[in-house]
């Protein structure tokens, strides 16, 4: 009996001890939290780990917030009920484009997410992701709106570059059907740069289309007064001078076929809203518009007794959000960036992070998306997730690019009418000066 007892004494004498230990606390947040330096620890795996390592050093600080709404149905009533009606309709072809399933051809349109219910075990899920993500951008049809790109270093602002964004897009909502498109396009695209000075005037045509040929890029440069054709493997250049390349919009901007892709993972992950609520649109001549109501970005830049880092948000709330863990490695060896990896929502199919490598795999720079539900007054006519800022930082330089999009200074209009016209090599010339 007494051999019995003695290891039961020293079993429950272990464990009272081991209870009297503080033990770390399991990775976990609710609404209300804050992390910060002091309880980093409740965002591991909830963050990339570049991220992680910002909020463990004190620069970024989390306020942890929840959604009042479903996200998932913050896209036009036209494409909820295309994603509804494509459901085992669409494959991919060898060449990775998308094909009907009944004919094996490419379709003339489609509406809505081509791919819902996207899973890991499905045939080259990191494609079909992609495809997702253009065609849940695509659904918001033409695009007009400013951006504001602003340098921010560890004192703090540098300088700002503004100009305007314009999109015309050929598939993936009604007002696309309306196009004459002998060409196949998916869409077209202009940049220009407003401010400052030294850069007035610098412009960028693209033309993206809907089988193998490469992208058109086409640039003006106002020191030379000249239009100049570029190479696809440009959009991974710095753009202006800034920490941003074009194929950063959204996380990715390039065409789907020149990465190879893997779902490497699923989590979660804390993301940037600007809050619990949706914010209104308006339509105004068949288009639909921000208000200057949206609730800006706040930087530390900008924020009085700030001690973190300069290019952090510090008024937006952090949002559990289901994601994807994409690898894309770029096929083209003159792309500037090397192995990237994408945090990006399993639902709604947009980016929220991505880590970049450069060509020795060594890492470089962590891009950061923020989104956000917008609806018209009557909640049914019109559901949007409006793109709210571009963040990324080089953690070599120590240094950080904002990218804008909308704001109160900065009106997006989407469903945008535009004049074709404008996005030939004639047109464009019109914004070239």
């Amino acid at each position: 009996m007494r051999s019995i007892i003695q290891p039961l004494v020293l079993l429950f004498a272990t464990a009272f001890l081991l209870a009297a230990i503080p033990q770390p606390a399991l990775a976990d947040v609710q609404p209300g939290d804050r992390i910060d330096s002091t309880n980093w620890q409740k965002a591991e795996g909830l963050l990339p780990e570049t991220v992680l390592e910002w909020v463990k050093k004190g620069e970024f600080i989390l306020d942890i917030g929840e959604l009042d709404y479903d996200p998932t149905v913050m896209m036009p009533p036209y494409a909820i009920e295309g994603t509804k009606n494509n459901s085992g309709k669409y494959d991919m072809d060898e060449s990775g484009y998308i094909v009907e399933k009944a004919t094996g051809k490419q379709p003339d349109y489609v509406v809505g997410i081509p791919f819902p219910d996207l899973k890991m075990s499905d045939p080259d899920p990191g494609s079909r992701y992609w495809w997702n993500q253009y065609y849940h951008r695509y659904s918001w049809g033409n695009s007009l709106y400013s951006y504001f790109v602003t340098w921010v270093n560890q004192k703090g602002m540098e300088r700002e570059v503004s100009g305007e964004y314009r999109s015309l897009i050929y598939d993936g909502s009604p007002q696309s059907q309306g196009y004459n498109n002998p060409d196949r396009a998916l869409s077209k695209d202009i940049i220009t740069v407003w401010k400052p000075y030294d850069l007035a005037g610098t412009a960028m045509l693209s033309w993206r289309y809907m089988d193998d040929r490469p992208d058109n890029v086409y640039a003006y440069i106002p020191a030379i007064r000249r239009v100049r054709r570029n190479t696809p493997a440009n959009r991974s250049d710095a753009f202006v001078g800034s920490d941003f390349c074009i194929d950063d919009v959204c996380t990715y901007d390039g065409k789907v076929n020149l990465f190879d892709w893997k779902i490497i993972g699923e989590q979660e992950v804390l993301a940037p809203f600007p809050g619990s609520k949706t914010e209104p649109i308006v339509q105004e001549k068949g288009e639909w518009l921000s208000t200057r109501q949206i609730t800006a970005a706040q930087w530390g830049y900008k924020t009085p007794d700030w001690k973190g880092a300069q290019w952090a948000v510090t008024n937006y709330i952090w949002v559990k959000r289901p994601v994807f863990v994409i690898e894309g490695i770029p096929k083209d060896p003159y792309y500037n960036y090397g192995r990237q990896i994408f945090y990006a929502d399993s639902e709604l199919y947009l980016g929220y992070y991505k880590v970049i490598h450069d060509r020795a795999d060594n890492y470089w720079k962590t891009l950061l998306v923020s989104w956000g539900g917008v609806e018209s007054d009557d909640k049914t006519s019109m559901r949007l997730f409006f793109l709210y800022f571009h963040l990324i930082v080089d953690d070599r330089a120590r240094h950080a690019s904002v990218n804008e999009a909308v704001s109160p200074r900065n009106v997006c209009r989407y469903l945008a009418i535009h004049n074709t016209n404008d996005f030939t090599l004639t047109g464009f010339k019109k914004f070239c000066k």
